[in-house]
């Protein structure tokens, strides 16, 4: 029996799987559009005193250490620059930091994500020779991650998995130093003997069938990937599916409890 375009497609994905004795991680797109980058280029290019500029290292920092100084005069410093950075990275905030998983499952459901309408996903996966692979145990100061060292090169860190997210997702992140100007439309990263660069797209009719097996053969769900108020407010949102039908939503027999099973 022939396998469906969907499933010979998760095939190609968990292919590098058992080909490479690099340290390998993957980074789900919603739209094969969208560049691959950090949101902290992307936000330093759209609000640039000068259009035309480029972005460097003295950029970054000066971003960088901006950023650290407000959340810390507001109360949002977590106690080290690293920490602070994975949070405020897995919060919504512009940093050097791309989101990447072990889990090729994990960008496989934000690849399938509804994104800009009729867009296909993508799938990036990251084969990194492991020695530029680096842990919180490693690396425990923002510093040393950007230290004049890593210029030019890729940089693979894994924090402490002390946040549920961090756990869920099996994040790690992916950045680097810049080592000279780089124009803003430049990829983030190029593929280099450090570095390997594959990525498959997700024809969006694809989709609705990905985001299915995710759900029924991984049991994956927004909870799962956001296991906080914010995965349980995204799977009800407007264009979530209902968790249950009409006739199995909650009757409130016992007050704001889930119902009983009989």
């Amino acid at each position: 029996m022939s396998r469906s375009p969907g499933l010979t497609l998760i095939d190609e994905l968990l292919a590098p799987l058992s080909e490479s004795n690099d340290v390998q991680v993957w980074r789900g797109q919603a739209s094969n559009q969208w560049p691959l980058q950090p949101g902290l280029y992307r936000r330093i290019a759209k609000f640039s005193d000068n259009a035309s500029a480029r972005i460097d290292e003295t950029a970054v920092l000066a971003y960088e250490l901006d950023l650290l100084a407000e959340a810390n005069g507001l109360g949002y410093y977590d106690s080290n620059r690293v920490k602070t950075m994975v949070r405020l990275q897995h919060h919504g905030a512009a940093t050097r930091l791309l989101d990447v998983s072990r889990n090729p499952f994990v960008a496989l459901w934000f690849a399938t994500d509804e994104g800009p309408a009729g867009a296909d996903g993508v799938v990036f996966h990251f084969a990194i020779s492991p020695d530029r692979d680096y842990h919180y145990y490693d690396s425990s100061s923002w510093d040393s991650i950007t230290s004049n060292d890593h210029a030019g090169k890729p940089i693979l860190y894994f924090p402490d998995a002390v946040d549920g997210r961090v756990r869920a997702q099996q994040s790690g992140f992916l950045t680097t130093v810049l080592a000279s100007h780089r124009e803003f439309s430049d990829d983030f990263l190029s593929a280099g003997p450090q570095l390997g660069i594959t990525k498959a797209v997700i024809p969006a009719e694809l989709k609705p069938e990905l985001r299915q097996y995710l759900q029924v053969a991984q049991g994956m769900s927004a909870y799962t990937i956001y296991p906080d108020f914010q995965g349980y407010a995204l799977a009800h949102s407007a264009t979530a599916p209902f968790p249950r039908s009409f006739a199995e939503l909650h009757d409130g027999r016992n007050g704001l409890f889930p119902n009983q099973k009989r």
